[in-house]
């Protein structure tokens, strides 16, 4: 539902391919188990994409849940042309419902395959084996290590945290230079974004097993926030779906992103004047 709306609130048409079937209410989640029809309905969207042409295309992963879907959307995004892929690693659900059976190490399979991965702060720790990401400079490290991974880009989402929520935003850079200041061009419409000097870190990365070292540039978007009143379900699916959105009508990364969250903000504020606990 919240993929549904987001689609509808920034203008594209949505084609929802599900790969589970969730048993809850709109104040919690009790189970779920696969939908053995995914790979059919898969294959039915890459047969569209291969009849219109990728352009206007964007692909939005959320929950995959199993090891089966996983090497079937692994199979989908191998034969893909070049197509924007945002993935939010849903893992658990709000109310606490484990949502992958496995290692979510397992996840990072799909990282050469995505254009951005948006975790919040428990999922970034448990992507990258960390027991917390709490602070500025773990998540920094924890966002370097999945682009060692190969994800193109990481936005971190800042509303766990403690105070008023940041979102970061981490893309490799060519910039060699540490603390050296990237020119940016003009700011993105109402967008808040801040872009941080460039930081390098060359930093061991055991990630699961990895033996190789990272040292790269990474330059850091960062989007301050502030908290809206209540608790809303479905934020993450909604945001990602917007960026995914966004992408597919040509915006670049930073604005697709600055974009999205206005659209998010836009609505939480809207449900908070209407006393509901969803995004609408």
């Amino acid at each position: 539902m919240a993929d549904e709306r987001a689609a509808a609130r920034t203008g594209v048409e949505l084609i929802p391919v599900a790969t589970c079937r969730t048993r809850q209410t709109m104040d919690r989640a009790f189970g779920w188990e696969e939908d053995h029809g995914f790979e059919e309905r898969l294959a039915r969207v890459e047969r569209l994409i291969d009849k219109q042409g990728a352009d206007g295309w964007a692909i939005k992963i959320g929950m995959i849940g199993t090891r089966r879907n996983l090497l079937i959307l692994k199979d989908f995004l191998n034969r893909l042309p070049a197509i924007p892929v945002v993935m939010d690693p849903v893992l658990a659900t709000s109310s606490g419902l484990g949502l992958w059976e496995g290692d979510p190490a397992e996840l990072l399979e799909t990282a050469p395959h995505v254009s951005l991965v948006t975790p919040n702060l428990p999922e970034l720790a448990q992507l990258t084996g960390y027991r917390e990401c709490s602070t500025t400079e773990e998540s920094t490290e924890s966002a370097a290590r999945l682009l060692d991974a190969g994800f193109s880009a990481v936005l971190v989402k800042g509303g766990h945290a403690s105070g008023q929520p940041v979102d970061m935003l981490f893309i490799p850079s060519e910039n060699p230079e540490n603390g050296s200041t990237m020119e940016t061009g003009p700011e993105p419409e109402r967008s808040g974004a801040l872009l941080s000097t460039v930081q390098k870190y060359v930093i061991p990365t055991d990630v699961h097993g990895s033996s190789s070292f990272l040292s790269r540039s990474i330059e850091t978007v960062v989007f301050p926030g502030q908290r809206i009143p209540g608790s809303y379900r479905g934020t993450g699916c909604w945001l990602s779906t917007a960026i995914a959105a966004y992408l597919a009508r040509g915006f670049d990364l930073v604005n697709a992103v600055a974009s999205a969250r206005h659209s998010l903000i836009d609505a939480l504020n809207q449900a908070h004047r209407d006393g509901i606990r969803y995004v609408p």
